[in-house]
């Protein structure tokens, strides 16, 4: 291999070693650069969504609570009035059948009947059925539509339990229910297959003790307010996250405890990836930043799931990692690419001092050989070593020529000397 060869391998190789470890230090750090923005930026978005959700949340809270005290206070009403309106017809049959006859009588008792039939289709009207039933759990009088109501069909009395499994009946036999009765929670449902729901009763037992005045109510209205109230949830998540700038690439997605999306902002992939598994995993240990492999095109992605759950809610929050490192790959490639232009023209370069530098060696190296062959004895050799011509350079090329031509003429006329 040539001396130009080789200087100009060693230039490229320089370049090659100064500018390329660079390079791949540069994208490291870069790309753990990036990774950690990114992650910072997943958990600013993160804590923001976290913060709309409870705030969302104890909305849905207070608006359970307050559709539950309405119905308590509704069954109060209804009890109220109810117990009032007996009083005072009770108090006008004796004073009005004394002196009647008793046809007279029958009327008063079925103008009774009828005022109280009015009252209980008028709270049957607001979602309240009022019954009486005796200590055997027998029904006292005719409920005016009310069994079987919201629905179900009729309760058997001496079987209903309330939810820690308590029988009703027996509880209030049994003298546990004050006298101004106390309120229970009924979970009703029929064997042919209707659907089973939640009632609340308010329970009064009776002067006397023998019958009991029984007020219900669906509690399937507070549940659908609790669901409006969850819908507020995400219609104020929509409104924050509308209000913010996602980086390229991100989204976020509110998913329920069945995968299913709630709500989304951006342009999420396909989902799928994001098994029950890995969601289980972020309730258990909390938020969780995880890089997911997704189908083409999404490719791998940064996501953070962030739990939220009181309402086994998931908020998931993704960016494509080719966004988030592709800035660090593509200022390594540029100083790759300048480290190969950098080694083109140090090769340009090195050739061309090769070349100014070799050229006296190459002519030094044909003068040696041309010198091996001289018969130092003959008038030739004194002829060859005396019309050298040294290069023009002082460096030590150019000593190093004047060197050789005179070691030959000193040999020449040593021989000389000797012969």
């Amino acid at each position: 291999m040539s001396i130009r060869l080789k200087l100009n391998c060693l230039a490229a190789l320089a370049v090659l070693l100064a500018l390329g470890p660079f390079a791949a230090y540069s994208l490291k750090i870069s790309s753990q650069a990036a990774m950690e923005a990114a992650k910072s930026d997943l958990r600013r978005v993160g804590a923001l969504g976290g913060n709309v959700l409870e705030d969302g949340y104890l909305s849905h809270v207070s608006e359970q609570v307050s559709a539950a005290r309405n119905v308590k206070a509704l069954l109060k009403m209804a009890d109220r009035h109810l117990s009032t309106l007996r009083d005072d017809l009770a108090l006008l049959a004796p004073e009005t059948a004394g002196p009647m006859v008793s046809g007279q009588a029958s009327s008063v008792e079925a103008i009774s009947n009828q005022a109280i039939s009015g009252q209980l289709a008028e709270w049957r009207n607001q979602g309240v059925a009022m019954l009486r039933i005796d200590a055997a759990g027998r029904l006292l009088e005719d409920p005016v539509g009310s069994e079987p109501f919201f629905g179900l069909p009729a309760l058997d009395w001496k079987t209903v339990q309330n939810l820690t499994g308590e029988n009703l009946l027996g509880k209030m036999t049994g003298g546990a229910f004050p006298p101004e009765g106390d309120f229970a929670i009924i979970r009703a449902g029929g064997a042919d297959g209707s659907p089973r729901t939640a009632l609340l009763a308010l329970m009064r037992p009776e002067p006397g003790g023998e019958s009991f005045s029984v007020a219900l109510s669906s509690l399937d209205e507070a549940s659908r307010q609790a669901d409006l109230s969850a819908s507020g949830i995400i219609r104020l998540l929509d409104e924050r996250l509308s209000a913010m700038e996602l980086s390229a690439g991100q989204s976020v997605v509110l998913l329920d405890s069945d995968l299913s999306i709630l709500t989304r902002k951006g342009d999420p992939p396909d989902l799928k990836p994001l098994d029950r598994a890995l969601l289980e995993r972020s309730a258990l240990e909390g938020p969780l930043e995880v890089v997911v492999d997704f189908p083409s095109p999404a490719g791998p992605m940064l996501v953070r799931l962030e739990p939220f759950q009181p309402l086994d809610w998931t908020l998931a929050l993704l960016v494509p990692q080719d966004e988030v490192v592709g800035p660090a790959k593509r200022m390594a490639a540029r100083i790759l690419a300048w480290a190969v232009l950098g080694a083109a023209v140090a090769c340009l370069l090195s050739a061309a001092l090769a070349k100014k530098l070799s050229g006296p060696i190459a002519a030094l190296a044909r003068r040696a050989h041309e010198a091996s062959t001289l018969d130092f004895s003959s008038p030739e050799a004194a002829d060859f070593f005396g019309r050298g011509s040294p290069p023009a350079s002082k460096d030590e090329i150019g000593r190093l020529y004047a060197a050789f031509d005179s070691m030959g003429r000193t040999i020449v006329a040593n021989v000389g000397d000797l012969l």
